[in-house]
């Protein structure tokens, strides 16, 4: 059973095989963005993820919204560090920490 378990949530069948960054911009693309849409004004919205991981969701939001900005922020530097994101002037994904964020952080039209 103990075995069967692991499997089940092993990273190859959460994500289905996909890379993780590659799932979570398949997840924001078929679920999560289709929710906001008509729901949120996403066109040149400033947009956080907090808890982003790799940032593939923020790479979604970046490539399919027209949002203005977005910054990822995720706790491991291990998962952020090997993240295949790439900031640029407008969307950038650090380590850090949402209960130390210095005040002048944001504001955001949008939280994920």
């Amino acid at each position: 059973m103990a075995g069967r378990l692991a499997n089940l949530f092993s990273p190859g069948t959460v994500t289905t095989g996909l890379p993780y960054f590659d799932y979570q911009r398949a997840v924001a693309r078929e679920a999560v963005l289709p929710w906001l849409r008509p729901r949120v004004r996403l066109e040149r919205a400033a947009v956080a993820d907090f808890g982003a991981h790799q940032g593939g969701l923020l790479e979604e939001v970046r490539a399919s919204t027209g949002a203005a900005s977005g910054l990822g922020i995720d706790l491991n530097a291990a998962v952020v560090a090997s993240s295949p994101f790439v900031p640029d002037e407008r969307y950038r994904l650090e380590v850090g920490d949402l209960t130390a964020l210095d005040a002048g952080v944001g504001p955001f039209d949008l939280i994920c």
